[in-house]
């Protein structure tokens, strides 16, 4: 096989893991073998194809209806001058998904796909998108426009980095579960909102002839674009015009607005943007926007490192982790010592063991990643036979070491911490907060923490708590001893494959709470819950010790507190946009419950911002709505 065939069979290999949301290799790997293929062969045609290869699954193939979506020219170095004149977005880490509107209602979702045929994911964004861009936003000045054309919208299908630490806390890449969801042919409402839909570009539009000297020339602007892509989801993108200032703090400046992954800038030279037009038959016209635009990725440099040791963390679900040690370094203005193994198998594919000598950088300037192997290990030392908390043989599954003993004492934790940084997940709160209260409180089991007698307000004394630790903390306990959803409770207790949206339809369509209430395992029934069958039943029989165990010390929401309605609810319909002085959004709508309901800006009585500009306050305003700050409200109402 010659040089330039492996490389394309890598690369197309790689590929198809890639959008499958199962990538075998990290970017930068991915992206080696591209430039090595470039140096070699620069005329290949893989270099010039979307998706570099990608073959979309055929159960769900669709057609993009207006024209092909290609993805973005990257440059692998930003440029080191002030950018002037230029329209810049963050580069979102997601998948890209292009939205088909037909006279202002949603009929599709495609993902790109290799840009001429992508997969059908319309229900997969149904419930995050608007459906109705027509009359759900009859003031936007597009209005006449879209209730007469088919219109293309790309953007990002994107987790954001508070869903993922609550939802999916084990898992390394945020593209990597947008990317797998999106392949999965049955999925739930519940799950969809976990995810986000941004909104970048227009890509075309089919509409009639007339349109053409009102709205092209202004869509083809994106400033004026901005507030149709406002339409499809309330998301408030962030962008800079004419910045007049470097790429590293743009780069800053989008970190702290977003709570979004990215790995770069999208920079549009809007005096070049352009526009096609063909015609059609019956007075209609095809509009192809041509976007002048690349996208700069962030600049990582990377380090050779020898592997000192491996140490494999065990997850809730028995999952082994591994994690790659070697000699402190420098990277990128960080001291590591550390690097993720990703699985089982990659280190095993890749002859990584203790003594390899590997290449190291930050993924996104944060993640220390493994792009490559300069030296394999001979013996593999380091790679692991056992569990090595219960020293029970493990088993590969997919990827991955699972250790297969339910008794295992790592699990026990495992399980005790899945409880407390579930049920207790508030704004800052993260892993050395719930380890410490495990550690002080001398917890082994769930129930260790409603029985004893802990003193939480000691644990100030501790190494680094001070007052603002100790108001998490607090608030912590508060969350552990308040009423629940039963759904939250089932994901609570790692019932194996229970996940949150199997849960709410075991809380919604089964007779789950009455078993629980009764500990009843033989009534339970199963037969109205869609795509739940004998393998959750049987999860759910292997756990029902631990699963009742647990139930004594919950309070279940009434279905009142949880929908949050009333019989008569003459509450005031309140929307949010920006940060409240008080705490987050849910605590403020949490307190003033007798008072208030939450509600989006179309819907709302009154808009509450403490600061002007942004695309829900700008909303507001064009609808009518009544405005005022936190404090007028508080005054006012509270």
């Amino acid at each position: 096989m010659s040089i330039i065939t492996d490389l394309e069979n890598k690369i197309i290999r790689n590929s198809n893991l890639y959008y499958s949301g199962s990538p075998s290799i990290s970017d930068a790997e991915f992206d080696r073998l591209v430039d090595q293929l470039r140096e070699i062969d620069p005329g290949n045609m893989l270099l010039n194809t979307t998706g570099w290869g990608y073959k979309v699954p055929t159960d769900r193939k669709i057609a993009h209806p207006i024209t092909n979506i290609s993805g973005l020219d990257k440059v692998k170095s930003h440029p080191s001058d002030v950018i002037n004149s230029k329209f810049i977005t963050p580069k979102y880490d997601g998948a890209s998904v292009e939205l088909v509107y037909v006279n202002g209602l949603l009929v599709n979702a495609i993902t790109r796909g290799d840009g001429v045929y992508g997969q059908d994911v319309t229900k997969h964004l149904r419930p995050i998108v608007n459906e109705d861009i027509v009359s759900r936003f009859s003031n936007n000045r597009f209005h006449e426009l879209l209730k007469n054309s088919v219109v293309s919208i790309s953007g990002e299908f994107i987790l954001s980095n508070s869903s993922k630490e609550k939802n999916y806390p084990n898992e390394i890449s945020h593209r990597n579960i947008a990317s797998g969801f999106l392949n999965r042919s049955e999925v739930s409402e519940d799950e969809s909102k976990r995810f986000s839909f941004i909104p970048f570009k227009i890509n075309g539009l089919i509409t009639n002839k007339s349109y053409v000297n009102t709205y092209v020339n202004m869509l083809s602007d994106k400033q004026y674009a901005q507030e149709l892509l406002i339409s499809v989801m309330e998301t408030e993108v962030p962008y800079i015009i004419n910045p007049h200032d470097s790429y590293s703090n743009i780069m800053d400046k989008f970190v702290k607005l977003s709570d979004y992954n990215f790995d770069g800038l999208v920079v549009s030279d809007q005096s070049n943007n352009g526009v096609e037009i063909d015609e059609l038959d019956n007075d209609r016209v095809r509009v192809i926007f041509v976007h002048n635009e690349v996208a700069y990725k962030v600049v990582t440099e990377s380090v050779e490192v020898e592997v000192t040791d491996i140490s494999w963390n065990l997850t809730r679900t028995g999952r082994l982790v591994p994690r790659v040690w070697f000699e402190p370094v420098q990277l990128s203005g960080a001291n590591i010592t550390k690097a993720t193994g990703h699985n089982y198998s990659y280190l095993l594919e890749n002859k990584i063991g203790i003594g390899s000598k590997i290449e190291v950088t930050r993924s996104g300037e944060v993640i220390p990643y493994i792009i490559g192997v300069v030296e394999e290990s001979k013996d593999l030392k380091g790679i692991i036979t056992n569990c090595p908390e219960c020293k029970s043989e493990i088993q590969i599954s997919a990827s991955d070491a699972i250790c297969s003993n339910d008794k295992c004492s790592g699990k026990s934790y495992n399980k005790l911490y899945r409880w407390m940084s579930y049920l207790g997940s508030t704004d800052g709160a993260g892993s050395s907060i719930f380890s410490s209260m495990i550690e002080y409180g001398e917890l082994s089991v769930v129930s260790d923490f409603y029985e004893k007698d802990i003193d939480w307000s000691n644990m100030i004394d501790l190494p680094g708590f001070g007052v603002s630790k100790m108001r998490v903390v607090d608030e912590v306990v508060r969350l552990l001893n308040s009423p629940i959803e039963l759904s939250w409770f089932l994901v609570a207790c790692n019932i194996r494959g229970v996940s949150s949206s199997t849960a709410k339809k075991l809380e919604r369509d089964s007779n789950i709470l009455e078993c629980l209430i009764n500990n009843d395992l033989d009534s339970l029934d199963l037969s109205n819950c869609k795509g739940v069958g004998y393998s959750t039943f049987k999860s759910i029989s292997d756990s029902w010790d631990y699963i009742i165990t647990n139930f004594q010390y919950v309070k279940i929401k009434s279905p009142e507190q949880i929908n949050g309605t009333r019989t008569d609810d003459s509450r005031l319909k309140v929307a949010i946009t920006g940060r409240l002085e008080s705490g987050t959004k849910s605590k403020f709508y949490e307190k003033y419950i007798d008072t208030v309901v939450e509600s989006s800006v179309p819907e709302c009585d009154v808009l509450i911002s403490n600061k002007t500009g942004s695309s829900k306050y700008n909303r507001a305003v064009s609808l009518g709505k009544v405005i005022m700050t936190e404090s007028e409200f508080i005054e006012k109402y509270g």
